[in-house]
């Protein structure tokens, strides 16, 4: 059986509620497209922090790579540095040595000018034996393409007991060619 509704929509009215949906549709249309407006900004802006947060990744990771690769290279170096240093090879020092740095040798000693700087690196006077050294350190830094070693020295006395407190050396590399 079909009825006639009771209350039938009127010209004006129908107008009236088209309308209104009309309007809600164009306020959730243009919601959405501010939102996604908003969203493409702020993930071009996440895109933007992540290749930066890459780049600087991938620039350690080179540096890694450089240490790696040199380790050998510069511990030998360092291993011929020190034995120079510490028997007073003087030549072997001119040859490992920056020419920047100012070698003297005043009677028994041997002095190393480094910016005006003294830094005795030799002396037969010395008390101490030089027993052995070790590497506490190593690292590459990228910005000035340089290798920094960190040394231990051990010394004895002539009791052969272990001299305190210990020698430290921090030592910069730098190719030259």
């Amino acid at each position: 059986m079909i009825t006639k509704n009771k209350y039938p929509l009127r010209g004006d009215e129908m107008r009236k509620g088209i309308g209104i949906i009309l309007a809600c549709s164009l306020m959730f249309v243009t919601a959405c497209s501010q939102t996604e407006h908003v969203s493409q900004l702020d993930l071009e802006n996440k895109i933007e922090t992540l290749t930066q947060q890459m780049e600087k990744l991938n620039t350690e990771i080179e540096g890694f790579h450089q240490e790696k690769e040199n380790f050998a290279v510069i511990s030998n170096v360092a291993r011929e540095f020190v034995r120079a240093s510490t028997s007073g090879d003087e030549e072997k020092l001119r040859t490992i040595l920056s020419e920047d740095i100012v070698l003297e040798r005043e009677g028994n000693k041997i002095t190393a000018i480094i910016d005006g700087v003294e830094w005795l690196l030799f002396s037969e006077e010395r008390v101490f034996h030089f027993d052995d050294w070790v590497i506490q350190g190593y690292h590459y830094n990228s910005d000035e393409n340089t290798y920094e070693m960190f040394i231990r020295e051990f010394y004895t006395d002539s009791n052969q007991e272990l001299v305190s407190p210990p020698t430290f050396l921090h030592v910069t590399f730098k190719k030259n060619r």
